[in-house]
């Protein structure tokens, strides 16, 4: 029953046959990350359907030079997370920030070549997640280029209501593009 809201979320992108379902049913497996965890992306550098069953991560690139974290993406409960290509910034390590706690469905990378072999639909899925997240991607960076930050907080609350109460100023500010003082004073 833990299973239904990845099947469900997944059956969005296409439909799932019954064996699929079957083998992602015996595969997957929970990891949970302790509320403030902080991990390397590359823990998770070759994992094509990871899902987030429970909680919200924070994905951020750290200039160590600076001393400086830039949030690139919130994962909410219910969101597949992508794999590393799509988690990298530059020339910067990539993070991920448990903001609180969070429970992933995953699945060990021995049954890739079963999955891609034996069900023909899980490819169509993958492609179809990775259109979604640079769907996503595009319209971020047009927000970002023609919204005022108002606008951008309130596109914010609306995508990811549960996020704007636990997450913390500096970190909705730097996903936002905006200075932390002027996201504490939209906020009043």
């Amino acid at each position: 029953m833990e299973k239904e809201k990845f099947f469900k979320t997944l059956s969005n992108y296409h439909p799932i046959s019954a064996g699929l379902k079957a083998y992602l049913d015996y595969i997957l497996k929970a990891q949970h990350l302790p509320n403030g965890l902080v991990q390397s992306t590359a823990n998770f550098i070759e994992q094509p359907l990871l899902f987030i069953q429970h909680g919200s991560l924070r994905l951020f690139a750290l200039n160590e030079e600076e001393r400086k974290e830039y949030t690139l993406r919130f994962f909410p409960d219910g969101t597949f997370l992508f794999p590393s290509h799509y988690l990298k910034a530059r020339d910067m390590p990539t993070f991920l920030h448990a903001i609180d706690e969070v429970t992933i469905l995953d699945f060990d990378q021995r049954h890739l070549y079963n999955l891609y072999h034996n069900f023909r639909e899980f490819s169509t899925i993958i492609e179809l997640l990775h259109g979604s997240e640079i769907q996503r991607m595009l319209y971020h960076s047009f927000m970002l280029q023609n919204t005022n930050a108002s606008q951008a907080y309130a596109d914010f609350i609306r995508k990811y209501p549960t996020i704007a109460k636990s997450s913390q100023l500096q970190h909705i500010a730097s996903y936002l593009g905006i200075d932390n003082r002027t996201l504490s004073r939209i906020r009043r």
